[in-house]
């Protein structure tokens, strides 16, 4: 079977028949499980692969909520699993070393959801200062697109820019902008302890893309519940990307937590 063919099926491929086929190596074991997630098909935006982007403040003040950020991302991507083969998902989480450098730590890099295992206290560990222009602008950079993926890019941060030393912050809102262009990027800006719409307005975040939350248990959870239920919404609409990615009471129930 000729591997231009398999996205314009007229039937479902069995298991059998798509075994055959990455045996054979016509397709790869990822196209083989896109096949199964679309059916074949690649016209209907909804039925695209999600790609989730999470780029994850590992500073030293999110140690007071780092069992807290733990659960709360576990129950993410579990939420995600619960939809089937659609997701793919990457996790970065960044912070700076003794010198005042970019750590920048790829735990997983465009992964099947299913596959991703939960976080935990050795994967996760808070120190180090909050080089966000430099995490965010290498990680877009290295972040690769394909045809029928929509991406969306998560920031989660309790703190504001305060170390980088290659970007600045006219070059995270053009960068983002010209991803943006692409018309299937959608950044979405998590910030607690601050006002995150302040703040990531001058970056140019759709305001409704835009969320704070309090670093307590309940806020913790509440921002990815919120965040889970946006994904979800957002992933199964036959938009590509949006600038309406949370709701207004989604927003408030961040907000009012303490």
């Amino acid at each position: 079977m000729n591997k231009d063919l398999t996205w314009k099926l007229k039937q479902q491929p069995t298991a059998g028949e798509l075994a055959e086929l990455v045996k054979n190596n016509v397709i790869t074991p990822d196209e083989a499980r896109d096949i199964i997630f679309n059916k074949g098909k690649r016209e209907d935006a909804s039925r695209a692969t999600t790609v989730v982007h999470m780029l994850l403040d590992a500073s030293g003040s999110m140690e007071s909520c780092r069992n807290e950020t733990i659960k709360g991302y576990n129950e993410y991507v579990n939420s995600l699993k619960k939809d089937g083969g659609k997701y793919k998902f990457s996790l970065h989480t960044f912070d700076s070393d003794m010198t005042g450098k970019l750590r920048l730590n790829t735990i997983h890099d465009k992964v099947f959801v299913d596959d991703v295992p939960e976080l935990n206290r050795e994967t996760y560990v808070p120190e180090g200062g909050t080089p966000l222009y430099d995490a965010f602008c290498t990680t877009l950079k290295t972040a690769k697109s394909k045809k029928g993926e929509k991406h969306l890019f998560v920031v989660m941060t309790d703190g504001e820019e305060n170390m980088s030393k290659e970007y600045k912050d006219s070059d995270m809102k053009s960068l983002k902008s010209e991803y943006e262009d692409g018309e299937n990027w959608t950044f979405v800006y998590l910030g607690a302890n601050q006002d995150a719409w302040s703040t990531a307005k001058n970056w140019g975040f759709s305001s409704s893309n835009v969320s704070n939350f309090n670093t307590t248990s309940k806020g913790m959870n509440q921002a990815f519940v919120s965040l889970s239920a946006a994904t979800r919404s957002h992933s199964g609409s036959a938009s590509m990307s949006t600038s309406a990615f949370y709701t207004d009471d989604q927003k408030k129930e961040n907000e009012n937590t303490k």
